[in-house]
């Protein structure tokens, strides 16, 4: 098995199984070099974002963990309005609802974790591919 093989099967879990067959295709046309630097792209682990949404999922801390801070501060959000109006028939339907977000993102939040691994690795492999182009052209 050579190095690109043990790359790829040491961050599968951390990435979305039908996109590996890209990144194998992305990652071919790299050298050593910038699979070493590939090696230091920090990695979301899904695992830890799930427990994240089941226990502290009505304040948006699994958003935050993933990288997608839009719906986290619209969970944090939704909290502080439910929790505010809760002394009216709002608030608990507000509560309702976001306790309904959190389940159903107890579903969404690993592959959305997975993809959001998938996005930031290539996007490093493009910022490195690019790189090598412009110090070859001059």
């Amino acid at each position: 098995m050579n190095y690109l093989q043990n790359y790829i099967l040491s961050k599968s879990s951390y990435l979305p199984s039908d996109k590996l067959f890209i990144l194998q295709k992305e990652l071919e046309d790299l050298d050593d070099e910038a699979l070493n630097v590939l090696m230091m792209v920090e990695m979301r682990h899904p695992l830890v974002a799930l427990i994240l949404a089941i226990f502290f999922g009505e304040f948006g801390v699994d958003r935050f963990y993933v990288g997608n801070k839009e719906l986290g501060f619209a969970k944090l959000i939704a909290f502080a309005v439910s929790f505010v109006t809760l002394f009216i028939l709002i608030g608990f339907l507000l509560f309702l609802g976001l306790y309904l977000w959190k389940f159903i993102d107890c579903f969404l939040i690993m592959r959305a974790c997975k993809e959001a691994n998938f996005e930031r690795l290539m996007l490093q492999i493009h910022q490195y591919k690019a790189f090598q182009h412009s110090n070859q052209t001059f």
